[in-house]
Formats: C-alpha cells, sequence, structure tokens
C-alpha cells in the first residue's frame, strides 16, 4: 500500500531534505545528546557518508519518522514513499553517494530505536 496522502509525503520529503542537509561534510557545530548520537552512528553505519554539521536537524529526522509511524504509518510504507520521491527527484544523494532502500530502511529502525517511545 502506498502512502499517498499529502502530508505524509510533504513530511517525508522534509525528513529527506533533513538528510541532505544535516549530512554533509564538516564538523559538528551543535551538541547531540546520547540518542543523537546514536541515531548518526546508525547512519554512518548504513552507509550515509557523514560527518554531521547539525545534530539538531538529524534529530529532527528520527523524531519526523517517528511522528509518521504514530499516524500509523508503516515503516514499508515510508520506504515506498522515499523510494518514489528519489525516483521522481531522480535520486536522493548525500554528498555524491545515492540514498538506497537499505540506508533508507536502517535510517528508519534506527529512528525507532532512538527516538519513538
Amino acid at each position: 500500500m502506498m502512502v499517498t496522502s499529502f502530508r505524509t509525503r510533504a513530511a517525508i520529503s522534509a525528513a529527506g531534505a533533513a538528510v541532505v542537509a544535516a549530512l554533509t561534510a564538516g564538523t559538528a557545530i551543535a551538541v547531540a545528546d546520547a540518542n543523537d548520537d546514536a541515531f548518526i552512528a546508525a547512519l554512518k553505519n548504513a552507509g550515509y557518508p557523514v560527518q554531521v554539521q547539525n545534530p539538531a536537524a538529524a534529530s529532527t529526522l528520527g523524531r519526523d519518522v517517528c511522528a509518521e509511524l504514530a499516524k500509523g504509518v508503516t515503516p514499508d510504507q515510508l520506504a515506498a514513499t522515499e523510494r518514489d520521491l528519489a525516483a521522481t527527484a531522480g535520486a536522493v544523494k548525500v554528498g555524491d553517494v545515492v540514498v538506497t532502500d537499505q540506508m533508507t530502511r536502517a535510517m528508519i529502525s534506527a529512528a525507532k530505536q532512538n527516538y519513538c517511545p
């Protein structure tokens, strides 16, 4: 089942934009908490080529995923929506690396572990 609501697509699109904004080369400019650190480490382990400049934006991404899950959107629906958005945009990239479905699923899993109640 595809996620078709405008609000859900907008939220996922914003989350994707947050990935690109938050996960760029550089040094940390804000202090992250333990959940943020674990979330960012999971993104790195999943293959995102990151040095996080803005941990707050990364944590917002994780919290946005949890908000969508709380509304009843499934992880599969989130991943499918991200695939749809990537197909529409050509590809979702972080630096020179194309974000794969596996990376998206790892991000969703990390968000669930670190931010979801």
